[in-house]
Parts: C-alpha cells; sequence; structure tokens
C-alpha cells in the first residue's frame, strides 16, 4: 500500500466551518495480492489543528488512531456483547 498526504490551510478563515485551521487529502492505492487488483481511495478531514500544531504525518497518525480505537470497541461489542449475534 502506498500513501500520500497533503495539507492545506486555505480555507481558514474562507469557509464557514466553525474552528476550521487546516484541511488534509490522504491518497491511497493498493493491490490485492491474491487477485492484482488495484483500489485507489481519497479520504478528506478537517482539523481545527493548525500547520504549526500539526503536519501532514501527524494528522495521518491521528487518523489512524481514531479507526483503532473505533475498531477495538466495535470488536468488543461484537465479540463480548453478542451484538450482532443472529438469533
Amino acid at each position: 500500500m502506498t500513501r500520500r498526504a497533503r495539507t492545506s490551510d486555505a480555507l481558514s478563515g474562507y469557509s464557514s466551518f466553525p474552528g476550521l485551521k487546516q484541511v488534509i487529502e490522504v491518497t491511497r492505492d493498493r493491490v490485492a495480492i491474491r487477485t492484482g487488483e488495484v483500489t485507489h481511495e481519497v479520504e478528506y478531514g478537517l482539523t481545527s489543528l493548525g500547520p504549526k500544531e500539526a503536519d501532514a504525518e501527524t494528522l495521518m497518525g491521528l487518523m489512524k488512531g481514531h479507526w483503532s480505537i473505533e475498531n477495538r470497541n466495535n470488536h468488543v461489542r461484537d465479540d463480548s456483547w453478542r451484538e450482532d449475534r443472529q438469533v
């Protein structure tokens, strides 16, 4: 997988989104090992962190960390609490 990120503070003060200081664009290219299928994915994010507080690498880490929390929480709910169990 190849990941690229770029950030911009061009919308700060221009957008009406409250607290917006920076946007991030993350591009992912993947090649499936079994099939060779190539996928291209682009994700966007907004943050109240300015460029001095968080660069592209820091924001990518924060985005990845957010999903690890979500995935751990859902795993506990699905397995321990049997939320997805069919009756």
